[in-house]
């Protein structure tokens, strides 16, 4: 009994072998049965494939060109949220193709408005504020941080106009006015103070100078005042009042670092991306073609 199962058991797998080896022969067979048929239609897959790749040429040929170029400002008035509502509106205004109100905002023509494809604010933010103002009501920091803006347009001919457009935009906004006046007015009030300060102490030069030799006619606490300390702090208050002035001088709310630069190659459509989806395609219609016609055929013949 065990003997004769033992024999039953191999030669079950032995007729499973020869069954899965047939099945795997037979799938060998029709992969090149199928191979031999496809290698048949050369003529006919290199022309779909010519085909797709001349439809992939002729569609970026009809493409609008995009171009990209970024400008750089500096700006300590700006913030990021600010920053981000901006790209919002500008995304609505482009997307909604609303030119008239995109092209008053930039100071463009509707023509040159439609021109725009996007465009970005990115806020950086600077790492290392520098500290100015040594007394304590403007114990404060005041960062240059640094607005990024990236446009993307289809004739980059329009950068020189868009550029001033998006600096004048900015520096007529409202809140950007109130704040430019409002360190205006600080500096000047600072200015104001050291310059109180620096009278004082060259009034105070002025006497101790007269009386040097006359000591009996000094008041005695200024006879332990120290003349070259009196001389480093006027330096150092002079220093601070010429600081103060430049920071005047250079307040604008936007200062240009980088502007728009008009590159010749646009960023898409790309040719090779356009190319090759054409060609695909196109061995992808030759192999419709031939899985098609055998079934074609065969349906012809029995009606």
């Amino acid at each position: 009994m065990d003997k004769f199962f033992g024999h039953h058991f191999f030669d079950n797998i032995a007729n499973d072998m020869d069954s899965n080896l047939n099945d795997e022969i037979d799938l060998r067979d029709l992969f090149f049965k199928i191979l031999r048929y496809f290698l048949g239609k050369k003529k006919l897959i290199a022309g779909c494939v010519l085909i797709g790749g001349l439809a992939g040429i002729i569609v970026f040929s009809a493409m609008p060109k995009i171009y990209e170029s970024k400008m750089l400002l500096r700006s300590d008035i700006l913030t990021e949220s600010y920053s981000k509502q901006l790209t919002e509106d500008f995304f609505k205004l482009i997307d909604q193709k609303n030119t008239p109100v995109l092209s008053k905002r930039l100071s463009l023509s509707e023509q040159e408005a439609s021109l725009i494809d996007g465009i970005i604010f990115d806020y950086v933010k600077s790492e290392n504020p520098v500290k100015t103002g040594r007394m304590e009501e403007v114990e404060k920091y005041f960062e240059s941080n640094m607005l990024i803006i990236t446009v993307w347009v289809k004739d980059n001919s329009i950068l020189n106009k868009l550029q001033p457009g998006i600096i004048q935009f900015l520096q007529s906004n409202p809140f950007v006015k109130v704040r430019v006046e409002r360190r205006k007015q600080m500096f000047h009030a600072l200015i104001k103070k050291l310059d109180k300060e620096i009278k004082s102490l060259d009034s105070l030069k002025q006497t101790l100078f007269k009386g040097v030799g006359t000591k009996s006619t000094l008041n005695p606490e200024m006879v332990l005042v120290d003349p070259s300390n009196i001389y480093t702090k006027l330096m150092e208050l002079t220093r601070e009042k010429i600081s103060y002035k430049n920071e005047l001088e250079l307040i604008e709310s936007i200062q240009l670092i980088e502007g728009f630069t008009a590159f010749e190659k646009p960023l898409k459509p790309n040719l090779s991306k356009y190319l090759v989806a054409g060609l695909v395609a196109g061995l992808a219609l030759a192999a419709l073609i031939l899985l098609i016609q055998p079934i074609a055929k065969e349906l012809k013949a029995n009606p």
